[in-house]
């Protein structure tokens, strides 16, 4: 069951960052939620956590409340906010991270481009384009505007 929580957020000076990052909101369709804590910040040392959905703002719900407007409520506060979450009531998405050590090494397809072909390697990519024929376009093509055949022209 999920656990709400009524957490006050209180900094020593107005110039200190809150320390986390909302997301969502009524014009984005989803809960305004909690994405980010910085590590040591005033939101962590006030009990703030990822995945926290955010359920009022100094007692505004925030179920009708748009991402700026909220954003808002944080630039004008001063030096506190009142903030109710729900605990882990949001999933946030985090990107997949695989090891190096993980992953599978193997050898190059084409050994003469890369040297040596008994270096295996993790993953190469290069970016150089193929080299091709320059098209060679005659210099009198596209000099004189013309009409197409059958649309009043010749």
């Amino acid at each position: 069951m999920a656990e709400t929580l009524n957490l006050v957020l209180k900094r020593s000076t107005p110039d200190e960052p809150w320390g986390f990052r909302l997301q969502g909101g009524v014009d984005f369709k989803t809960p305004l939620s909690v994405q980010m804590v910085n590590p040591g910040g005033v939101a962590e040392r006030c009990g703030l956590q990822p995945s926290d959905a955010v359920l009022s703002l100094n007692g505004q719900p925030t179920e009708v409340m748009e991402h700026e407007e909220a954003k808002r409520v944080f630039v004008m506060a001063g030096m506190d906010v009142g903030v109710v979450v729900q605990r882990g009531a949001v999933s946030t998405w985090k990107p997949k991270v695989t090891p190096l050590a993980d992953l599978k090494t193997g050898t190059p397809q084409n050994p003469s481009m890369y040297g040596d072909p008994a270096e295996s390697f993790v993953q190469r990519t290069s970016l150089a384009a193929d080299k091709q024929d320059p098209i060679r376009v005659g210099s009198a093509h596209n000099r004189t505007a013309r009409p197409f055949a059958g649309f009043g022209g010749s």
